[in-house]
This record gives C-alpha cells, sequence and structure tokens, in this order.
C-alpha cells in the first residue's frame, strides 16, 4: 500500500469512528443519546451475570414548559443544558449518562457496589442542585427528580431484566417529582426568580 493510499484509509478510518461518536452522543448536552441507551442496555442484559451490581438512575428535569413559554427556547436549552451538566458531573465518574427524552435522563452504574456510588453520587448531586438554586446569578429555579433501582447478582434481583429496573426506576422518579412540585408550592418557591420578572425579562 502507498503512503497516499495508507494516509487515506486512515483519515476515513478516523472519519468513521468520529461519524460512529455523532450517531450515539445527544447534540446538545455531549452526553449519551437514547441510541446509546438502549444499545448499552441491550448489551448488559446479556452480559448482567458477570456485574456483582448494577444501578440505573432515572432523571427529569422540572418546569422546561414553564421557562420556555416564559423566558424563551434559549433559556429552555439552558436548563437543559445546566441539568446535564450537574448529572454528568456527579453521576459521570462512576457511571455513563444519557440523554433519552427531552428533559429526561439516565445513569447507568455497573460496579461491585453500584448501591454505594450511587448513593455517594445523589448526596453530590442534591447538594449540587441546592448550591445552584442559591447563586442569584441564575434565573430560574433547578428541580431535577431522581428514582434508582438496582440489580444484583446476588439476591433475588437477579430474576429481574434491567428493563424492569428501569421502570422501578422511573417509578421512583415521579414519585420524588410528585414531592418537589409539593415542596416547590408548599414553600412558595417561584421557577422563575422574582427579580427576573420585576425587571421585565420574562415575556
Amino acid at each position: 500500500m502507498s503512503m497516499f493510499s495508507f494516509s487515506k484509509a486512515f483519515e476515513l478510518s478516523n472519519e468513521a469512528e468520529k461519524m460512529g461518536k455523532i450517531a450515539f452522543t445527544d447534540g446538545l448536552t455531549g452526553v449519551g443519546n437514547i441510541a446509546a441507551f438502549k444499545k448499552k442496555l441491550n448489551h448488559l442484559e446479556v452480559v448482567k451475570v458477570n456485574y456483582k451490581s448494577i444501578g440505573i438512575v432515572q432523571f427529569d428535569i422540572n418546569n422546561l414548559k414553564t421557562i420556555n413559554d416564559t423566558l424563551g427556547h434559549e433559556m429552555g436549552d439552558k436548563l437543559i443544558t445546566d441539568g446535564s451538566a450537574m448529572i454528568n458531573k456527579c453521576f459521570g465518574g462512576v457511571g455513563s449518562v444519557y440523554r433519552t427524552g427531552g428533559d429526561e435522563f439516565v445513569a447507568v452504574v455497573c460496579c461491585e457496589n453500584a448501591f454505594k456510588l450511587c448513593n455517594e453520587a445523589i448526596l453530590k448531586f442534591e447538594m449540587a442542585i441546592d448550591e445552584y438554586n442559591s447563586d442569584d446569578s441564575h434565573r430560574f429555579l433547578l428541580q431535577i427528580a431522581y428514582g434508582a433501582e438496582f440489580y444484583s447478582s446476588e439476591f433475588s434481583d437477579q430474576y429481574l431484566t434491567l428493563r424492569e429496573v428501569q421502570k422501578l426506576a422511573d417509578k421512583k422518579m415521579y414519585q420524588n417529582k410528585n414531592e418537589l412540585k409539593e415542596i416547590a408550592k408548599r414553600e412558595g418557591l417561584e421557577v422563575i426568580k422574582s427579580e427576573y420578572k420585576n425587571n421585565g425579562i420574562v415575556k
């Protein structure tokens, strides 16, 4: 093979690899997309017996419609990217993060003790949200509902499919979503911070 042919083949190989990554990456947030998540879950279902535990954490970012309707879609995109960055910061180091819908994300953690790592990440995640909301420079309240469920190769959970584990995590996430709405209502928390309303920023 000539140097030119080798160089061209190498270039085409790199381009194919780049296109492959794009196909499985969410364009807005940079995390894995739903195709990547399905591929990951299908693969794990086949090899899950090789893992002591697998954690699936479902996320849903609250108030996207309200922010889109009042502050505009650019700020709605910021809500998604800020939320995604927070999820990835807290869970990306212990697992893989995917965007599976407009405001929906999921983290998958495979390790010896997914329960411990997920709960440590959740504590870090809750602290990060509190810190974000205490920053007056942000125009909106960031609320991200979550629910975690686990597969274990040692207990009765071993008979669950990972899709069933995901559904259980999703159910817990919706319970948390309702709890967050009740907290916001009870404490009088505003989705759009009042200073931005007063300044006429809200449409």
